[in-house]
């Protein structure tokens, strides 16, 4: 690996037509009644734990903004 690089925890099922690779943190949990606040997140922000297993940290909008 290069400086910077970090090898991360994966998990694939592949079948003849598709490839699918996951890479934890797929769902996220909102308390109830602000989902509407999440509406416009495209992107997830991971960090990766010592076992190198993904942990989602935040959500983020199109403009890579921090949705708080």
């Amino acid at each position: 690996m290069q400086k910077g690089e970090f090898a991360i925890r994966y998990f694939s099922n592949s079948t003849l037509y598709h490839i699918n690779v996951h890479i934890g943190a797929e769902s996220y949990f909102f308390e109830e009644g602000t989902g509407e606040h999440y509406e416009s997140a495209a992107y997830g922000g991971l960090r990766i734990d010592a076992e190198g297993n993904s942990v989602l940290t935040g959500l983020y909008d199109e403009h890579q903004h921090l949705i708080k």
